[in-house]
């Protein structure tokens, strides 16, 4: 930014809020101005985080909630907190913080988040979606399949996909690293993976 840019206004397409840039000594400092969509959104992700947070300790603390089935919903509550907490934080900073220098592995890393966090909420859906549909089409299977194997099976499955989905999004880690760094990533990362392939 240069001095002539104070009080010139910034819209991210992404948040969709405005900036004024401000100099103190030249150095600019962005400050948000919260307007009914993004204030919404916090709440609503912090909600989120605090009914998936209930859910979890509900699963550990109770026993009578311990059942195959919890399993695979704590696990798309866990994957909902880690978005949360990690994921979410994260981007806000990449599009309130223009004018600070992103290194190019804090982009490779938002990418990388990007695709595993909702490639591990979509996958537990699916999770959640097979087990009801096995319990539904084959009731007398699942319901022997459960008794002999009570939380240690579903649980297995949910850490396979956790690596699964980690494991195909790597080449696209690799690959994206392996790119160089374009200009207009300087102070804001792009959301897509860049790449010969893609």
């Amino acid at each position: 930014m240069h001095g002539s840019a104070a009080g010139q206004n910034f819209s991210t397409s992404f948040a969709n809020v405005s900036f004024r840039a401000l100099h103190d000594h030249s150095i600019p400092h962005p400050f948000a101005y919260w307007n009914l969509r993004t204030a919404y959104g916090a709440t609503s992700k912090l909600i989120a985080l605090l009914v998936n947070t209930f859910l979890v300790y509900l699963f550990l603390r109770h026993r009578p909630v311990r059942t195959s089935f919890n399993v695979y919903v704590v696990n798309l509550c866990i994957s909902n907190m880690v978005y949360l907490w990690i994921y979410y934080p994260v981007s806000l900073l990449n599009e309130w913080t223009l004018y600070i220098l992103k290194p190019k592995a804090a982009c490779v890393f938002l990418r990388y988040m990007i695709y595993t966090f909702g490639g591990l909420i979509v996958n537990s859906h699916f999770l959640i979606a097979l087990n009801r549909l096995w319990a539904v089409a084959v009731p007398v299977s699942y319901r022997n399949y459960h008794k002999a194997n009570s939380l240690a099976r579903p649980a297995m499955v949910c850490i396979i996909m956790w690596v699964l989905v980690n494991i195909v999004n790597l080449p696209s880690v690799v690959i994206d690293s392996l790119q160089p760094q374009g200009p207009n990533e300087y102070t804001q990362c792009s959301k897509n993976v860049r790449g010969p392939l893609w």
